[in-house]
């Protein structure tokens, strides 16, 4: 989940793998924007691609950036570009 573990720590290594946030998407009434990770411990940027496509079936205009270099985590891997993608987000 964490790309450097060294920028882990307990709680985010415990969080399971879902599919809370696709299973979500057709209730969801307000605009979307998600920034995901290029090195999610679910793959790389190819399966960020995909990941979108779903997402983008319920909210066309979805808001989707992708981070590289970062894993599942990406406020306690790199805040620094965490915040300056975010804005671009809201």
């Amino acid at each position: 989940m964490i790309l450097d573990p060294k920028k882990s720590d307990e709680l985010a290594a415990r969080i399971p793998d879902t599919t809370t946030l696709l299973d979500a998407m057709p209730q969801i009434a307000a605009p979307v924007a998600t920034i995901w990770s290029g090195n999610d411990h679910c793959g790389n940027a190819d399966t960020a691609t995909e990941s979108e496509r779903p997402m983008r079936q319920f909210h066309p205009n979805l808001k989707f950036q992708i981070l590289d270099a970062v894993g599942h985590w990406l406020p306690y891997e790199d805040p620094v570009r965490f915040e300056r993608a975010l804005p671009a987000m809201l």
